[in-house]
């Protein structure tokens, strides 16, 4: 894992925050679009209305992170686990999802 810091601005679409430490970091509204989130941990982190659409997720542990409202629309989940994420209201829709732990409250078709 290394040291990211995304304090400076709330735009970091398109960058690369491959296997970064953002547990318990807050990402609230942060544009996140089209960037590689590869191997993070986003574990307990707080993500409302965060917009991941077309991020790579590939590997995340997002266990226990609140994404309420957060747009994975046509995001890479895949192998992602997002047990006990709390999802209400998130956009889903295109998301690739194979392999991906989700929680049952899960809002799209896997």
């Amino acid at each position: 894992m290394r040291t990211c810091d995304l304090s400076e601005t709330a735009d970091h679409g398109g960058e690369d925050l491959s296997f970064c430490d953002l547990a318990g970091y807050s990402l609230s509204k942060m544009d996140l679009r089209e960037a590689d989130l590869t191997g993070a941990s986003l574990e307990g982190s707080h993500a409302f209305d965060a917009a991941f659409a077309g991020a790579v997720l590939f590997a995340v542990n997002a266990r226990e992170a609140d994404l309420t409202a957060a747009d994975l629309t046509g995001a890479d989940l895949r192998l992602a686990d997002l047990r006990g994420a709390t999802v209400t209201g998130v956009r889903c829709e295109g998301a690739r999802l194979e392999q991906a732990m989700l929680p049952a409250e899960w809002p799209c078709p896997a």
